[in-house]
């Protein structure tokens, strides 16, 4: 179990780390998720995640969080050592279920390897 935990150093939570992905970054478009990503020194994966209030009240939102952040949690050895991931959901990802967002996050993943 514990080679599978997320934790808190695994999070991009600063709006200064996000602005650095985005601007430095690359962007792979998926079917429900859209993922931005990014070289880093330190050897972590780290993953931050955004849902707009366009998909619904907060309980919507934070479900959608959790879904993303737990197959991030399972699939991390997809993604390289270093890399730090940005996951937008697109609005298709309101009405999918765990197993269509995690395959869209694994099929990003390798999208993301052909092209690096």
């Amino acid at each position: 179990m514990k080679r599978f935990s997320l934790g808190r150093f695994e999070r991009n939570t600063r709006t200064r780390d996000f602005q650095k992905i985005f601007s430095q970054g690359n962007k792979v478009v998926g079917k429900v998720l859209i993922l931005y990503f990014a070289e880093e020194e330190s050897p972590v994966r780290k993953l931050g995640v955004i849902v707009t209030k366009k998909m619904g009240n907060a309980v919507v939102r934070n479900s959608l969080k959790r879904k993303i952040k737990e197959a991030f949690r399972i699939n991390k050895e997809c993604f390289p050592s270093g890399t730090s991931i940005v996951v937008i959901s697109r609005t298709a990802a309101k009405t999918a279920s765990f197993s269509e967002i995690e395959q869209d996050l694994v099929t990003l993943a390798k999208q993301k390897r052909v092209g690096s």
